[in-house]
């Protein structure tokens, strides 16, 4: 059990170490650390603007907008990405009849058992 003199103990403790406006003023800001920051640190704390700025070629198609990658991307390169985006919907689409399938199945069985008709 704590008696009042060591409560007092430790709020003395506390507010010793408390953060006083003055030593706010050991922290170094964003723009002092992009004087010694390397560009991977640099990425630990930029904006999407910044990361643009910081970025390769290849970089900037995971983050870009249609209008960024225009002067980038050669017809060749976007037919290959329609291709590949085609492939993933075909394949995701594929996935769900096949959940559905196997869903519809199911509950046909179901109702076989529990002798419930059909609903049309």
């Amino acid at each position: 059990m704590l008696t009042k003199n060591d409560l007092k103990a430790i709020k003395q403790i506390i507010n010793d170490t408390a953060l006083t406006k003055d030593d706010g003023k050991n922290f170094a800001t964003k723009d002092d650390l992009k004087l010694f920051a390397t560009k991977d640190d640099l990425k630990q704390f930029a904006t999407k603007d910044d990361l643009k700025s910081l970025a390769s070629k290849d970089d900037l198609k995971n983050f870009a907008t249609k209008d960024d990658l225009k002067p980038l991307a050669t017809k060749k390169d976007l037919k290959k990405l329609e291709k590949r985006l085609d492939k993933k919907f075909t394949d995701l689409f594929d996935y769900i009849d096949k959940d559905v399938m196997k869903t519809s199945k199911r509950v046909k069985i179901i109702e076989q058992i529990l002798h419930i008709p059909a609903v049309s």
